[in-house]
């Protein structure tokens, strides 16, 4: 799944999408994990029971959120592809942007 042509600004945009599922996925994983040890531990389960069970979640919980954040990711995708289908970015006709560095503002001053 990658990001249309037209938006991909900079190579690392595929990048962070995959990585924003991923963050996703591991943050469900995580949180269905402990919530696994807490309630078999507090259930009085043996803790070979707690732990299994509790590895078992942990990995459908990562699938889970992995499905969620791919889903999420494409309705971004999508609602960004359409705003910049709705509001075109008009074009700048011979207008080139210099950025020189002034050291004494201790910043970029854009010339134009």
């Amino acid at each position: 799944m990658g990001l249309p042509e037209r938006l991909c600004v900079a190579p690392e945009t595929e990048i962070a999408v995959r990585r924003t599922s991923q963050v996703i996925a591991t943050a469900s994983a995580l949180s269905a994990f402990s919530v696994a040890l807490l309630s078999g531990a507090a259930a009085g389960n043996e803790p070979s029971t707690v732990l299994m069970t509790g590895l078992a979640v942990l990995f459908g919980g990562y699938l889970v959120g992995l499905a969620i954040g791919a889903v999420g990711a494409r309705a971004v995708d999508e609602h960004i592809a359409q705003y910049a289908e709705a509001n075109p970015t008009p074009p700048i006709d011979g207008a080139v942007l210099h950025v020189e560095s002034d050291s004494s503002l201790g910043r970029s001053v854009e010339k134009s």
